[in-house]
């Protein structure tokens, strides 16, 4: 083998190397930048989309849920914290063209039909295109849901609760603590079983 040769062989080996480092260093960086932030390794996700808070970081800190600002069906401007009131709370994003939002509605109902003296919920709606909370508000009183239901109209919460798809559920702990975070369909047993482990 000439010389000419042996150096093309070379360069060519040097270049299948270099195209098998970025791709393996473009993989890890999209699994990087794919989960949360502040999500814990231990966060769980179903059907649905991914994304967002923290109920503890790798190092096992504690996160506090942000206390963003929604807006009460006549209005009324208040934050998640102040609905917490110094409880538990349930915060579920959500939107009436998302299928799964409105497949968890009535086992949403259930649970705060059973948890709502001990748990306060947050059911908001992300209001994340014109006329959408119109529609949440017409949706929820059509079904008889009797949750409280509150609109996202500024979008602080999905910037907060960095929600990139819906819907999205955070248990939040009477200290203001993320306790889980779910994208994705919430089974009404594994929402239960959070609530209960409160």
């Amino acid at each position: 083998m000439n010389t000419s040769k042996k150096k093309a062989l070379i360069i060519i080996a040097v270049f299948v190397v270099v195209i098998a480092l970025a791709a393996t260093a473009y993989s890890a960086l999209s699994q990087q930048n794919a989960s949360p932030q502040m999500a814990p390794s231990s966060t769980s996700s179903t059907a649905g989309s991914q994304s967002g808070t923290a109920a503890k970081s790798s190092s096992s800190k504690t996160v506090t849920a942000p206390s963003s600002t929604v807006y009460a069906a006549d209005g009324t401007q208040t934050t998640l914290k102040n609905i917490a009131d110094g409880k538990p709370m349930v915060v579920n994003f959500w939107a009436t063209w998302c299928p799964y939002c409105l497949d968890e509605m009535d086992d949403l109902q259930k649970l705060y039909e059973e948890y709502g003296g001990k748990v306060q919920f947050a059911i908001v709606n992300v209001a994340d295109k014109n006329g959408e909370a119109e529609s949440g508000a017409a949706y929820i009183s059509e079904h008889g849901y009797t949750f409280p239901v509150y609109y996202d109209t500024d979008h602080n919460g999905l910037a907060d609760y960095q929600v990139s798809g819906l819907p999205t559920t955070a248990i939040i702990g009477a200290d203001g603590s993320m306790i889980s975070y779910t994208p994705g369909r919430l089974t009404m047993s594994k929402m239960a079983s959070a609530l209960d482990a409160l």
